[in-house]
C-alpha cells in the first residue's frame, strides 16, 4: 500500500490488527515494511525528477540502456519488447518520443525493409551520460549520510527480503 491519504486508513487497520498480535513482533514488521516501502517510492519519484531534469522518461532511459548495452550491434523493436517486458505498441511509442527528441534513430533493414533497427544519436548518448551523471550524484548524495556498516546491513537485509519475495510468490 502506498503511503498516500487514500491507503493511511487501511495502513492503521492493519497496523491495529498488528497490535493485536501476542508476540508484539507484527506491529514492528508492519511499520518496517511500509517505511521500507514508501522510502522506495520516493527514491523512485526523485529518479524520475532527475531523469526529467535530462529531458528523458524513465522507460525511455532504460530503453535508450538497452541500446547502448547491444551495441555494436542495433536493437530491434521486437528485441526491445521483449527485454523490457513491455508490449510492442508501447515500445514503438517511446521510441516516438525518443526519436522524435533526437536521441535514437529508427533504421530499415537493407535486407528486408519490414525491419527496423533502433540505433543511438550523439545526442542521446550525451543525453544519456548526463542522466547517468545526475542519477549518480543523487544517489550519493541521499546515501551519503548512511555509514559503511549500515549500508552493509541495508543491503544484506534487503537481499534477504527479495530473496524470500522470489521464493514465495503465492
Amino acid at each position: 500500500m502506498p503511503s498516500t491519504a487514500t491507503h493511511q486508513p487501511a495502513r492503521e487497520l492493519l497496523f491495529e490488527a498488528a497490535r493485536a498480535d501476542t508476540t508484539g513482533q507484527s506491529e514492528r514488521r508492519c511499520k518496517t515494511l511500509f517505511s521500507l516501502v514508501d522510502s522506495a517510492q520516493a527514491l523512485e519519484r526523485r529518479l524520475k525528477r532527475e531523469l526529467a531534469l535530462c529531458e528523458v522518461t524513465e522507460l525511455g532511459f532504460v530503453l535508450l540502456a538497452q541500446v547502448i548495452r547491444q551495441e555494436p550491434d542495433a536493437l530491434t523493436p521486437s528485441e526491445a519488447a521483449h527485454k523490457l517486458h513491455l508490449p510492442r505498441p508501447a515500445i514503438s511509442t517511446i521510441l516516438g518520443r525518443l526519436e522524435v527528441s533526437g536521441l535514437i534513430r529508427r533504421e530499415r533493414s537493407s535486407d528486408d525493409r519490414r525491419s527496423l533497427s533502433i540505433r543511438m544519436t550523439e545526442k542521446g548518448r550525451r543525453v544519456f551520460e548526463g542522466a547517468i551523471a545526475q542519477c549518480l550524484q543523487m544517489v550519493n548524495t541521499l546515501m551519503s549520510h548512511v555509514d559503511s556498516r549500515e549500508l552493509s546491513q541495508l543491503d544484506d537485509t534487503c537481499s534477504r527480503l527479495r530473496q524470500h519475495f522470489l521464493e514465495n510468490k503465492n
